[in-house]
């Protein structure tokens, strides 16, 4: 059984170098306002993460995973 999940696991990421696609790491990536380039401040909203936070520069609401996505897109 582990060696079924292992072989799905490895089968899927070969599949994947073979259409192009890079694994890269998300760390750090949604502290930057995709936008204005300034840092971004998440405040503590009472949860461990807080998800939502206003640009110093423009004062957008940005929530984490969208700048995330913003900021892989653009390199």
């Amino acid at each position: 059984m582990v060696m079924r999940i292992y072989h799905t696991a490895f089968t899927s990421m070969k599949k994947a170098r073979e259409y192009g696609v890079i694994l890269v790491n998300p760390r750090l990536t949604s502290t930057e306002c995709p936008i204005h380039g300034v840092k971004i401040n998440y405040q503590p909203d009472g949860s461990n993460a807080p998800r939502v936070s206003r640009c110093l520069m423009g004062g957008e609401l940005r929530h984490r995973d969208a700048a995330s996505l913003h900021n892989l897109k653009k390199s």
